[in-house]
């Protein structure tokens, strides 16, 4: 073959080499496209979950939807994204232990209410730094910066911690919602007893609590000394309460409630208080 076929071979070569790499490149361009795409959905998909719990037929190997509910709320915090938005949805006419321990939105309902009536919520028990003397019940813990609670049942006992429910107000800081960060409690169609140990805490600098309540109960069962807001350091930080169609019932009042000073200015609210 002369030298002038030889470049001529040598040429088209190439030149079907770079027909080639220019495929392929914009085989790659668009697999990038297509994954970049897709980046924003799988985002969203993350920044907000919906679990189902059902603590009978449930498991929490399973995907978590209507059809496939887990077990437990704390199958759904291992899987929660921080500073994401979870819903927790509880099969209704059920009592449910509460143990979620994530930093992100969380909305909490009743699941099938009207035909098993609400769900019944009570908080997991543990040890809290290992005192003897003052611990906490995990039901929802460093949840933030929000939790919505709809058609449930709160029970503020140490059901998880103790079955007998024998111990004290003052074992416990609190028992539904802990935390030492500001949190915003919601609350429609809820009902709360206070059987041992208050709902929440709060602690004067970094634990404010906001509680807003529409269509709502509260009781307190027996001679318990349990609160709607229990002040840990004694300072009383301020309280912002927003009420609608609340009823106390068996004569509680609202100082038997939230810590007040004797003037009221800790607590700003649309209600009379005292």
């Amino acid at each position: 073959m002369s030298l002038e076929n030889q470049v001529a071979a040598l040429v088209s070569a190439a030149s079907n080499l770079t027909s080639q790499v220019a495929g392929k490149m914009a085989q790659i361009d668009q697999k990038v496209n297509q994954a970049t795409a897709s980046v924003p959905g799988t985002i969203r998909d993350l920044s907000g979950k919906r679990y189902h719990i059902d603590n009978e037929v449930g498991d929490d190997s399973n995907d978590g939807s209507a059809g496939s509910p887990l077990r437990s709320a704390e199958e759904a915090a291992k899987r929660a994204i921080p500073g994401a938005y979870v819903e927790l949805y509880f099969k209704g006419g059920q009592d449910h232990i509460v143990r979620f321990r994530q930093r992100c939105g969380v909305r909490v309902a009743g699941w099938d209410i009207d035909t098993k009536g609400k769900p019944r919520l009570h908080p997991a028990g543990s040890d809290f730094n290992n005192d003897t003397t003052q611990k906490i019940l995990q039901g929802f813990v460093d949840v933030g910066p929000y939790i919505t609670f709809g058609g449930v049942e709160l029970h503020c006992d140490d059901a998880g911690y103790n079955p007998n429910g024998s111990q004290s107000v003052n074992t416990f800081y609190s028992a539904m919602v802990f935390g030492d960060v500001a949190i915003k409690i919601f609350m429609n169609n809820v009902d709360i007893r206070l059987d041992h140990v208050s709902l929440t805490s709060n602690w004067a600098g970094y634990s404010q609590r906001d509680l807003s309540m529409n269509n709502t109960s509260i009781q307190r069962a027996g001679a318990s000394g349990a609160r709607l807001l229990r002040d840990r350091s004694g300072s009383t930080s301020t309280l912002r309460l927003a009420c609608n169609s609340v009823t106390l019932l068996n004569g509680i009042t609202w100082p038997d409630l939230i810590p007040i000073y004797n003037n009221g200015s800790n607590v700003l609210s649309n209600i009379a208080i005292q």
